[in-house]
């Protein structure tokens, strides 16, 4: 398994302690992160999101019948780009993607910040928005109906997992005269690192 690779794991300990770092000097947005996605045709897409790491991959949710949630599930890989302007600091995953069970995704999302769920079931990603005031009636609908409850997952939105097979560190700062670090996944499921001077 990926996660018990000696290797793997510091690669995932020091993006999440970059995130944290991040957060410690004041940023809001640190497990914000571009995630790159294709279809069947390879028109390359790329949004915001936001992303969590666990011991195996990254996790984001998504409509699994929007465009991303589609993209995934007929050309299951991404890639996904963290930066933290107060690091001067970027990392890149690459990966194949997982449609997580019903039961992963329920579980995923009882840990999701109460607004994020009642923004989810407001916001309808499969087709264009409506004006700004439609959402936010949306959303004091969903928090009318759900104000006394826990907010059960919308049927629609699923927990997607990527499971790396490459990892970059990458400064952005100070002409880039740090190395890049590069973890790379081999053939035979184990992991290698490198590092390149500028």
């Amino acid at each position: 398994m990926a996660e018990q690779d000696p290797i793997y794991s510091k690669a995932i300990a020091h993006l999440a302690s970059l995130i944290e770092d991040a957060r410690q000097r004041g940023d809001r947005e640190t497990s914000s992160a571009a995630l790159a996605t294709a279809g069947v045709d390879a028109r390359p897409s790329v949004r915001m999101v936001d992303v969590r790491i666990s011991a195996s991959g990254l996790l984001i949710f998504a409509n699994a019948d929007s465009g991303k949630g589609q993209q995934m599930q007929k050309n299951p890989r991404a890639a996904v780009c963290f930066h933290w302007p107060v690091l001067q600091y970027q990392a890149i995953v690459e990966g194949l993607v997982t449609l997580l069970s019903e039961a992963d995704s329920d579980a995923q999302w009882r840990s999701v910040p109460r607004d994020y769920t009642l923004g989810h079931w407001a916001s309808d990603q499969t087709k264009a928005q409506d004006h700004p005031t439609a959402l936010r009636q949306n959303m004091r609908e969903y928090q009318q109906q759900f104000e006394w409850e826990r907010v059960p997952r919308a049927p629609s939105w699923r927990a997607f997992e990527i499971g790396p097979e490459r990892i970059e560190f990458w400064p952005t700062g100070w002409q880039r005269l740090l190395a890049r670090q590069r973890y790379l996944k081999t053939p035979d499921g184990s992991w290698a690192v490198s590092s390149e001077n500028p």
